[in-house]
């Protein structure tokens, strides 16, 4: 294999500097990226599992580089030290928004437990448009696999998501009021 290529195109060169600029790497984007770049001119065009190979060498070599799995299962790529789980798992699911919705608000209610105001997917890393937010929530209103997904308001007129499977709705209103009004006045 042509070393001026591995020098300049690895595998995990190309993982790295994705993550440096705030996005994950798809194995698709991967493997044609690792595709275009120029081989010897004496040598033949390496097959796809050859490139294959040498993303699965890159992985098992660079204990800095892993799999993420998107809801669909797609595979994609990401440094840990530039990029954090729960960023990569939000850009992995970018393309399909109901889910990725649910399940942040899910983790939300379960792990911290919170319930997660409605604006934050029109903000990084979510980026959604106030339509496809919309659009979300009836889709979820209508779909049995998201009948967890449930909503309040605070005072102020905030809306806050949460999951009846983790918060029930007195709680999920209580905390939403907390985080709304009573940390904002008392910074």
């Amino acid at each position: 294999m042509n070393t001026t290529r591995m020098q300049t195109s690895t595998p995990a060169l190309r993982i790295r500097q994705a993550c440096e600029e705030g996005r994950l790497l798809a194995k698709k984007e991967l493997l044609q990226a690792l595709g275009e770049c120029p081989a010897a001119p004496d040598a033949s065009a390496p097959s796809l599992e050859q490139f294959e190979e040498e993303i699965r060498t890159a992985l098992a070599e660079n204990p800095d580089l892993s799999i993420v799995y998107g809801p669909d299962g797609e595979e994609f790529y990401r440094c840990v030290s530039l990029m954090s789980a729960t960023y990569a798992e939000i850009l992995a699911g970018k393309n399909m928004p109901c889910l990725l919705m649910a399940e942040t608000v899910r983790k939300n209610s379960k792990e911290y437990p919170r319930p997660i105001a409605l604006d934050i997917f029109e903000y990084p890393p979510f980026d959604l448009i106030p339509e496809s937010i919309e659009a979300c929530l009836r889709h979820m209103a209508a779909t049995a696999d998201f009948d967890d997904i449930n909503f309040v308001e605070s005072s102020t007129g905030t809306v806050y998501l949460y999951s009846t499977k983790y918060l029930d709705h007195d709680y999920a209103a209580f905390l939403a009021e907390r985080l709304d009004v009573v940390l904002a006045l008392n910074p």
